[in-house]
């Protein structure tokens, strides 16, 4: 006959063990319930991430595409020379990381070199820019296909890869975009070049696997070549018949090879255990597949359980322990701890930890639960609170660019009865919430009104403020023709709102195209920097404190005479503030120089130019916004 001990023991080890296998009966009920939702989670997830891959890649397209039809824009104009035109595609090389060529093809009726050809191809390689003269190496492009399929096509097109074979030789995809004139018609085309090996790295930058979960990963081109390949045997001398030739087949290989399906798909193959995606490109005859094992998808699941399960046994055999050696007035406390344990495990973290009394053998341990509990629920807040905050600036930040994107005009020409006004500006934003902004608009014939500036406002009220201001400008603008009236009645406007605490920078100008007579205000910007006969010439204007809801006087207006062939540059503070780390700021005379290099050039390759010399000399990230206006005054066309 047992003693009561042992009673005691088998009844403690038949708790215990009835407590671990309900628990794991539990957990096997949640594992199956859990399995179909994990498996459709996981392959929502990864339409997802493809779906972000191909996005990128379509804008590299769509990015190239831009570019060539700038080109057209440059050489419809008729005012580069050969040289310049390959002054500016070399300029754009090395600044657009995303092309490797330009290539221009022209009929003998052209804007460019009329009377004759003229055709050359810029490349930039390991070798640095390269020029190559097809007219001179006599190469009869006006007879190839590819050139009569430009001339046929009404917007261009992505031709097939160029696999370049040659040692050093980059592999590129080329679009060819027609040159038309609205009376002459087809006189050339223009052609932009993206490097294979750029639309690797968007596509390895984009994450196409991140999280490293990817049984198989593929992009073909039109031709069912591999482009792409999780597979590192897998190289562009493969096609998708090939790969399974040498390499063998795999379920997202067979899936591929099924059709040549153009729409987005996604299927799950239950008994293969994968889940796969076909997605096709937009701008190229590309697909993109995806496969990935329900054991990938489901091993976060396998993890979760077996550590669930392990602390059950734990758990379990702690129980078993505690009541083989103590009385049944210690089974409530347990009961409790295990039960906090328990709210723990799902992310309870609301209800306190009951601890035992001091002096009781589970003291310790329910005062350490309580700590714990205490220290996830003040992590978890704080990670909250964090989240908040970024989705609030990420917000503010979207919104701020949409309105600063929204308020900035398209480059314009204005004319008078004898002079006109060409203004070209740019606006490059910061990685933070900022406030620039330009504009420019006739309020009469005959004159035409520019201004940029700055609104410094409290945290969110400089984006309401920049837009208020962008509206308020023109309308303004037209009450009066005197500059500094107009500063007087949009601060008579601001100071009516209900914001707090902001700073308004501001430059205004009336320029008369009859006369040339150019009339500025100055509220607390850089002086206007004006280009006459090969010279800088910072202009002496009275400068004015930054307009606010506390300042109410008048600004000074400052009057000059333009004459033909001047140009007048206006730029914000965030280019002579512009600076990397410790170093001194980019200044005045650095302006000066980037300014001088460029003094013969057009206004967009002029400012290009200078953004990008205060780029190189700062961070990537700017933390002021970048903006310059070019105004050309010269006779009327």
């Amino acid at each position: 006959m047992l003693n009561p001990q042992a009673l005691k023991v088998r009844w403690a080890l038949g708790a215990a063990s009835a407590f671990a296998l309900t628990a794991w009966a539990l957990l096997a009920i949640i594992f199956v319930l859990q399995r179909d939702r994990t498996l459709l989670e996981g392959s929502q997830r990864l339409l997802q991430s493809q779906q972000r891959v191909v996005e990128g890649l379509d804008q590299v397209f769509s990015r190239a595409e831009l570019r060539a039809a700038e080109v057209g824009k440059f050489v419809q104009s008729g005012s580069l020379s050969g040289e310049q035109v390959l002054q500016v595609f070399a300029a754009k090389l090395l600044h657009d990381g995303e092309l490797v060529q330009f290539g221009l093809l022209l009929e003998p009726d052209n804007p460019v070199n009329r009377g004759s050809r003229f055709a050359i191809g810029v490349t930039f390689g390991a070798k640095g820019i390269h020029v190559e003269d097809f007219v001179a190496t006599r190469f009869e492009y006006w007879t190839k296909p590819w050139y009569l399929k430009t001339k046929d096509s009404p917007s261009g097109w992505w031709s097939t890869p160029y696999f370049n074979d040659a040692a050093g030789g980059q592999d590129t995809l080329t679009f060819d975009y027609p040159l038309r004139d609205p009376q002459s018609g087809f006189y050339g085309m223009a052609s932009v070049s993206v490097s294979l090996e750029r639309v690797v790295e968007m596509t390895q930058a984009l994450g196409w696997n991140s999280e490293g979960e990817l049984s198989d990963f593929v992009l073909l081109d039109g031709n069912q070549r591999v482009l792409i390949a999780a597979d590192p045997r897998l190289d562009r001398s493969h096609t998708l018949d090939t790969a399974i030739t040498s390499q063998g087949s795999t379920p997202l290989r067979q899936w591929l090879l099924q059709g040549k399906q153009h729409d987005i798909h996604l299927e799950r193959d239950a008994s293969a255990g994968y889940t796969m995606v076909r997605l096709p490109l937009k701008r190229v005859d590309w697909r993109l597949a995806a496969a990935i094992s329900d054991r990938q998808l489901l091993s976060s699941l396998y993890r979760h359980s077996l550590i669930a399960g392990v602390a059950v046994l734990l758990i379990a055999v702690l129980m078993g322990l505690w009541l083989a050696r103590r009385t049944a007035r210690f089974a409530d406390p347990l009961r409790s701890l295990i039960d906090a344990a328990h709210r723990l495990a799902l992310g309870d973290l609301d209800q306190p930890v009951t601890v035992p009394p001091a002096g009781s053998s589970l003291h310790g341990l329910g005062d350490a639960l309580e700590q714990c509990r205490q220290s996830l629920s003040q992590q978890s807040g704080e990670l909250r609170q964090q989240h908040g905050e970024a989705q609030r600036k990420a917000g503010q930040a979207l919104l701020a660019r949409q309105l600063q994107a929204h308020a900035l005009p398209a480059d314009r020409v204005f004319l008078g009865a004898q002079y006109q006004a060409q203004i070209n500006a740019v606006l490059r934003p910061a990685a933070q919430v900022a406030g620039d902004f330009y504009g420019f608009v006739s309020p009469v014939p005959g004159r035409c009104v520019f201004y940029l500036g700055e609104v410094d406002g409290a945290d969110g009220e400089s984006v309401l403020l920049m837009t208020r201001v962008t509206a308020l400008l023109p309308q303004v603008l037209r009450q009066t023709e005197h500059p500094h009236e107009a500063m007087l009645h949009l601060l008579e406007h601001l100071q009516q709102g209900p914001e707090q605490g902001w700073r308004l920078r501001l430059q205004l100008g009336l320029l008369d195209l009859d006369e040339g007579r150019l009339t500025l205000c100055n509220a607390d910007m850089p002086a206007p920097i004006r280009l006459r006969d090969q010279l800088q010439e910072a202009l002496d204007l009275p400068q004015a404190p930054a307009l606010s809801r506390e300042r109410a006087e008048p600004v000074d207006e400052w009057t000059t005479q333009l004459s033909p062939g001047d140009r007048l540059l206006l730029f914000s503070d965030g280019l002579l503030k512009a600076q990397f780390e410790d170093a001194a700021p980019f200044g005045q005379t650095r302006l000066q120089i980037a300014i001088e290099k460029q003094l013969d050039s057009p206004a967009e390759l002029l400012i290009d130019s200078v953004l990008n010399e205060v780029k190189g000399y700062s961070t990537d990230q700017f933390s002021d916004d970048l903006a310059m206006m070019v105004v050309a005054f010269g006779f009327r066309d």
